[in-house]
């Protein structure tokens, strides 16, 4: 039987298209659905200060001014719906440029910023996982996350403990056999990474430009910045995590540089 869905479980409202986005690029250009469920859009960090205009914005390099841009100031309770807007945009147009009518879905797991912390964080993040397997898994449905090991943050360990779990228990095993892990670039030479056995994602070669330029314009969602509809929020928080992966080179107004797209992932 041949893939007919793929599931990429991002912890937070940036995860897959940082990590994954080969992957998605590969599945919805093989014509297979690509379902994103983000588990929490995560909290705001540092960046209610830098649109408030209190501090010299990292990534425009002035002070905002809300007032003078057009926008109101977002407070915290904001950033769910400006986060999952973002990461549901960046989906909807990488699939659009490649599989044009394949289609999509995103969703949101509804988990709260820093669940892998708590001492039932793995447990929350399979409860949601299961959801879905038990909703959509028929042997033909792949289950991606991050990795359970080669990972420094317990959002993405948590994520991929239980997806992994589920991939070890007897009732889930057959469903979920083709379930892998990808690692942060900031990760792929550890020693975990290594223990791992990392690869590189086999992304379709002969459509590598295509692919590129479909991850690229998926990227702008995290970058658009056009107040008051969008504040490139994941741009202004994790900017140099876009730039590390090469997506800042088509129009996004930042850096250009020439690392090549790619993701890398483990059994």
């Amino acid at each position: 039987m041949s893939t007919t869905d793929v599931f990429l479980i991002e912890p937070h409202a940036d995860d897959f298209m940082i990590s994954m986005c080969v992957a998605a690029a590969h599945y919805a250009g093989s014509a297979i659905k690509v379902h994103v469920v983000t588990m929490t859009a995560g909290g705001s960090g540092g960046v209610l200060d830098d649109l408030a205009g209190d501090v010299v914005c990292g990534w425009h390099g002035y002070k905002h001014n809300p007032a003078v841009e057009g926008y109101t100031a977002p407070a915290e309770a904001d950033f769910v719906n400006l986060r999952l807007a973002e990461s549901r945009a960046a989906l909807g147009s990488l699939v659009g440029y490649v599989a044009g009518n394949v289609g999509c879905e995103h969703f949101h797991g509804g988990l709260t910023d820093g669940f892998g912390s708590q001492p039932d964080g793995v447990a929350q993040a399979q409860a949601v996982i299961k959801q879905y397997v038990d909703s959509y898994a028929n042997g033909t449905t792949f289950f991606h996350t991050m990795s359970p090991t080669a990972d420094d943050h317990p959002d993405h360990r948590a994520c991929g403990q239980a997806l992994r779990n589920l991939k070890n228990d007897p009732a889930y095993s057959s469903i979920v056999s083709g379930s892998r892990f990808f690692t942060t670039r900031l990760k792929w030479g550890s020693t975990e990474a290594a223990a791992e056995g990392l690869t590189t994602f086999p992304f379709t070669t002969s459509r590598k430009a295509e692919f590129d330029r479909a991850i690229r314009i998926g990227a702008k969602a995290y970058a658009a910045w056009q107040p008051p509809q969008t504040l490139g929020v994941a741009y202004h928080q994790v900017i140099n995590q876009f730039y590390q992966n090469g997506l800042d080179s088509q129009g996004n107004g930042t850096q250009t540089n020439s690392v090549v797209i790619e993701n890398r992932w483990h059994d």
